[in-house]
């Protein structure tokens, strides 16, 4: 079983222990130690110095929480709420984490503000998410910390207050989260409820980035590039932008992408832009179908492909991108893209063809397009008076 260390109560440590140190705990189980019984579930469920059985787990938390041990109803709770391992019973798991809080066991009052703030189990109440929050915090609980003070910055469950916002993400900060880091550095970036300050702001951005925070190596990214056009912003804004785009954030990945069609910061290479740009495609991004589309709808170039070229843009239409539906509209009436067979078609035909869609479904300006092709292709013969 896999946990987040903000989860579980004391999570697991190496588990290097020798066998001196194992044998100790084993018997202290044999003799009903709760703290025994909690490390011997722990060692079945990593299954490192046994074999992994997460039955064994399941029994060792059981007989430990029976006890009272807190550490043991917060995790033997966590493995309720999931169902791994065990029938899913979030009943069970609440009444167990409450047992826990009721110790004042940061990681089950934690876990209660979790279950309240998304309604899990009970109806969503993020007063009271709150409340469980502020308990969790008294032990410096580092994503406590980070929940006050989102709920201090969008007012749930308590009055809004940038200033405390700011106070409770530095202290989730210091304790080593890298989103808080991501959160300052971005609020003292836009002067959101407190003064701007870019030095503040790239400092935190910078510490997040290097912690691995993808969203912050993006944001430094932007932050570094708008400050001038020298060959060394270039390259370093390049660099956070593709830290960010290897794990995997589209929009890092759209940059990374253009960035590689323009050489700017790295050597210029097509094939590498294009790599960059269908993985960002992938994941949905509506305007990296529409820079492919861009890219293969270019003639006289390696990649000129009018059918590649539609394919991307009728994806970014289908998405609602507006010059996406204009140019998908005009390829119709130009019979570009493989769709020559289509031309015999009257436009508002055209338009009704494609998968039951009419003319009033596409935008203002495609249908102007529309309209405008349509007289041009229907118009009149003008016949003209014989001179005398």
């Amino acid at each position: 079983m896999k946990f987040d260390d903000n989860d579980l109560a004391y999570p697991p440590p190496s588990l290097d222990w020798d066998d001196q140190v194992f044998r100790k705990i084993y018997r202290e189980t044999e003799r009903g130690d709760p703290d025994a019984q909690f490390h011997l579930a722990r060692i079945y469920l990593d299954g490192k110095l046994l074999t992994k059985s997460s039955r064994e787990g399941v029994r060792w938390y059981s007989f430990a929480a029976e006890q009272g041990h807190a550490g043991a109803q917060n995790n033997l709770a966590r493995i309720f709420e999931d169902g791994d391992g065990v029938e899913k019973d979030l009943g069970k798991a609440i009444e167990l984490y409450e047992r826990a809080a009721n110790q004042d066991n940061d990681f089950a009052q934690y876990n209660l503000g979790r279950i309240y703030q998304n309604g899990l189990g009970v109806a969503k109440d993020l007063t009271k998410a709150f409340e469980y929050f502020l308990s969790a915090v008294k032990k410096d609980h580092m994503q406590a910390q980070l929940e006050v003070g989102l709920k201090y910055a969008n007012g749930e469950g308590v009055e809004k207050d940038g200033a405390k916002a700011v106070e409770w993400y530095e202290k989730a900060f210091t304790n080593g989260h890298s989103h808080a880091g991501y959160l300052l550095g971005m609020r003292y970036l836009r002067g959101n409820g407190i003064e701007p300050d870019v030095n503040r702001a790239r400092n935190y951005l910078t510490k997040a980035a290097e912690s691995g925070h993808r969203l912050a190596q993006f944001a430094l990214a932007e932050q570094i590039e708008s400050l001038s056009d020298s060959q060394e912003n270039k390259v370093a804004a390049f660099t956070w932008f593709q830290k960010a785009a290897i794990q995997g954030l589209s929009g890092a990945q759209l940059k990374i992408g253009q960035l590689f069609l323009e050489g700017r910061g790295c050597e210029k290479s097509i094939k590498q832009a294009v790599e960059w740009l269908e993985r960002s495609a992938e994941q949905g991004n509506v305007l990296a179908h529409v820079e492919l589309g861009d890219l293969f709808s270019k003639e006289g170039t390696e990649l000129s492909s009018k059918e590649k070229a539609f394919s991307w843009y009728l994806k970014a239409a289908e998405k609602s991108h507006p010059h996406a539906q204009y140019l998908v509209a005009l390829m119709y009436l130009h019979g570009d893209g493989a769709l020559n067979r289509l031309l015999k078609y009257s436009p508002p035909t055209l338009c009704a063809c494609h998968r039951g869609r009419t003319i009033e479904t596409f935008p203002l300006t495609t249908r102007l397009a529309i309209h405008a092709r349509s007289r041009h292709l229907h118009r009149e013969p003008v016949h003209h008076a014989p001179s005398r």
